[in-house]
């Protein structure tokens, strides 16, 4: 009797402690009992408690669990969404993808479920969830038409064999007998788009981005078509839809950031541009393409300082990067600060040897030219001058170069520069001392003869060591002249 009493006092106690203990259980701890148990109705209340206390992404997800068995799909696949917003476990929340993509799938909303598979992807890279949008895809891109199928594989295998002609024909061929054909389509849109038909390929791609607009890849490809046609609207909606829906690396992540965020600067959206420059820094920070382009963002918004700051680390990352030292040198330009030589010269010294430049370089070896000669350093000027295209060479920098030459004693080739160009007395004597020391005397007689009633060059050719016995010759000359008019007078 005893012996049964004290099992009795233990079993109560158990129970006792067993209540105790649910009661103070968490919200979502009794939730998962009643769930167990198909208690739904108290399953859910104890969820909402949780969702309402924590914020818990686990009771989202056996909230829209509850409701997917009792039919409420709507309200099933916003639990589900929010789950996967919240904290939650790796184990629901692949499961919470999954029943929202079911669902959305189940309404035929391959908008979304596209999205959601997107976004399962970036977060856990889930090779199921890029199989299942490649199927989807495939899906739409074909047809159910067999005698097209037929024609298409067919043009398929031409294509293998390098018979474009033939493949394209096949194509063409499959469009005709069912016009729905979307991979048919985008075969014909590469061959242009290979081919260099820009303007054919755009109207099949967009046909086909028409009619599966989430299809990242497609976006991707369109984006960089208006990207080269500068067309910067158009390539930044679709860089952004490549973003939003395509299943991406790192690597073309990046460059889509890049790319994006050009457009932007080139539409003038300054704050998107560094939204997207930050995004693909973040991807690769030693890259210096986006801290040059950072760098033109704030030399649009005047920002000299900050644009100087932004070049300099990116020139810390790449030390013989034209760019960087053209762009650094330019802002000095601009702000009227002679650094702007230091960087021009190691412009130009970088690039003299280089087969092409761009344009915008040789405008900075003008400006570095001019600033030479003005410091009478004419060595400098002749190194700038022969690295310059002629088409560039006006009538200043020629005088310049011709004087320069001259200074450094390359007398022919002053001449080259100053005979027939329009010139006055200073520059005319130069031409006349280029002459006589390169043994012309009869043109430098010509010159100086000019230059006779010019008292400062006419005396400064006296006492020339080179013109002197010629000028001398034009005195007597003179005199002779006078003596002769004065006997027949």
């Amino acid at each position: 009797m005893r012996k049964n009493y004290f099992i009795i006092t233990i079993t109560v106690a158990a129970c006792i402690f067993y209540l105790g203990s649910n009661l103070h259980a968490s919200y979502y701890e009794r939730g998962r009992t009643y769930y167990v148990y198909k208690n739904y109705e108290k399953a859910r209340e104890m969820f909402l408690k949780e969702v309402e206390a924590h914020d818990n992404g686990d009771a989202y997800y056996f909230l829209g669990e509850i409701e997917k068995i009792e039919g409420n799909y709507n309200l099933a696949q916003e639990y589900y969404q929010k789950a996967i917003e919240k904290k939650i476990s790796k184990k629901y929340l692949r499961l919470a993808y999954w029943n929202l993509i079911v669902l959305n799938e189940r309404q035929g909303d391959y908008h979304s479920m596209v999205k959601s598979l997107k976004t399962f992807w970036d977060r856990t890279k889930d090779l199921g969830a890029k199989k299942k949008v490649e199927t989807l895809i495939n899906k739409l891109m074909w047809s159910e038409n067999g005698e097209a199928k037929e024609v298409y594989q067919k043009g398929i295998e031409l294509k293998k064999r390098k018979k474009m002609k033939d493949a394209e024909s096949a194509f063409h061929e499959a469009i005709q007998k069912d016009s729905s054909f979307l991979a048919a389509k985008f075969e014909i849109g590469l061959i242009e788009y290979r081919r260099g038909s820009t303007r054919d390929a755009l109207y099949y791609f967009r046909e086909i981005i028409d009619k599966i607009p989430f299809y990242g890849e497609m976006h991707l490809l369109l984006g960089d078509i208006y990207f080269t046609q500068q067309d910067y609207r158009d390539a930044r909606d679709h860089f952004s839809n490549a973003l939003e829906y395509g299943f991406i690396g790192n690597n073309t992540k990046y460059l889509i950031r890049l790319k994006r965020g050009t457009s932007s600067y080139n539409l003038g959206d300054y704050e998107s541009a560094k939204d997207d420059i930050a995004e693909a820094l973040k991807i690769n920070p030693s890259a210096v393409e986006p801290l040059i382009l950072l760098s033109a963002v704030y030399i649009k918004e005047n920002n000299y300082e900050e644009a100087i700051k932004t070049l300099k680390t990116a020139k810390k990352i790449n030390q013989h990067n034209p760019e960087i030292i053209f762009q650094i040198g330019s802002i000095y330009y601009r702000m009227n600060n002679a650094q702007y030589t230091t960087y021009f010269e190691k412009l130009f010294n970088l690039m003299r040897d280089k087969k092409t430049v761009p344009e915008k370089y040789y405008k900075a070896y003008i400006l570095l030219l001019k600033k030479n000669y003005s410091d009478a350093n004419h060595k400098g000027v002749v190194a700038i001058a022969e690295n310059l295209p002629e088409d560039l060479r006006d009538y200043e920098i020629n005088l310049l170069t011709a004087k320069s030459y001259f200074y450094t004693e390359q007398y022919q080739r002053a001449i080259a520069f100053l005979e027939g160009a329009s010139l006055n007395d200073e520059e005319r004597y130069m031409l006349c001392q280029s002459y006589a020391k390169t043994g012309m005397t009869d043109k430098a007689k010509e010159i100086l003869q000019q230059l006779y009633n010019n008292e400062k060059y006419f005396q400064m050719a006296l006492e020339d060591r080179t013109l002197k016995k010629i000028a001398s010759e034009i005195v007597q000359e003179k005199n002779r002249e006078t003596e002769t008019n004065d006997k027949q007078n």
